[in-house]
């Protein structure tokens, strides 16, 4: 079998934005899909005290809004945004169906490329779910991410467990173009943290499911102003 290798320059973002608004069918209807983003909210209500009456979320790489539907009921507000405008009219409309108000929303934009996403806007929680993997600069997706968090703020990364005692899990041909790895180490996690200058808590298991992914969800936090 020839190996597909991918260029230097190669575009990720672009092949990442062509691939979601070319699917969208497909990411409601995948094998445990559904099941995966209610581990993963299992996992999340475990990892921070949400509030509905206060607790400001957001959703970066929202796609078709499967945890905005999970986490609606527990917060106060949940914005969310990702590259695939097809993705996020779908987004929307699941806020919509579920009666949120105007504070809750998604909307398009490159966090890599894009200025002054909503400026002075900042959330007591970020969080992104099964995305990572396809990021070509996942230190600078953190810091970036980190500049949303008000002081004390929460930062969670949810995605697929890489074992350091095994060699990296090689990616299927046909997901080359789009994926950049298949997971990451407790150590890979602790590393974008320091880059973006947050505070390391956990790095733990999702809820298994035998029948899908093994996935992490790490903690961190940006340090409180004194």
């Amino acid at each position: 079998m020839t190996t597909t290798t991918v260029p230097a320059n190669h575009d990720f973002t672009a092949a990442n934005r062509k691939f979601y608004d070319e699917n969208l069918a497909n990411f409601e209807t995948y094998p445990r899909v559904k099941e995966r983003a209610a581990r993963i909210a299992v996992a999340m209500l475990e990892a921070y005290p949400f509030d509905k009456q206060s607790t400001s979320v957001l959703d970066f790489a929202c796609g078709a809004g499967l945890m905005c539907k999970e986490l609606f009921n527990y917060s106060h507000e949940i914005v969310g945004f990702d590259i695939s405008p097809i993705v996020v009219e779908r987004c929307n409309q699941v806020l919509k169906e579920l009666g949120a108000g105007a504070e809750s929303y998604a909307f398009v934009a490159n966090i890599l490329t894009d200025k002054n996403i909503l400026p002075e806007k900042k959330f007591d929680l970020v969080f992104c779910s099964n995305s990572y993997h396809h990021f070509d600069q996942p230190e600078e997706v953190t810091r970036i991410l980190g500049t949303f968090l008000k002081p004390g703020g929460t930062l969670l990364i949810i995605d697929n467990i890489q074992n350091p005692n095994e060699p990296p899990v090689e990616l299927k041909e046909e997901h080359r173009h789009f994926v950049v790895r298949y997971g990451f180490t407790e150590e890979d996690i602790k590393r974008y943290c320091d880059v973006a200058g947050l505070e390391f808590v956990s790095y733990n298991r999702v809820p298994p499911d035998e029948q899908d992914l093994d996935l992490f969800i790490a903690k961190m936090v940006k340090p409180a102003t004194k």
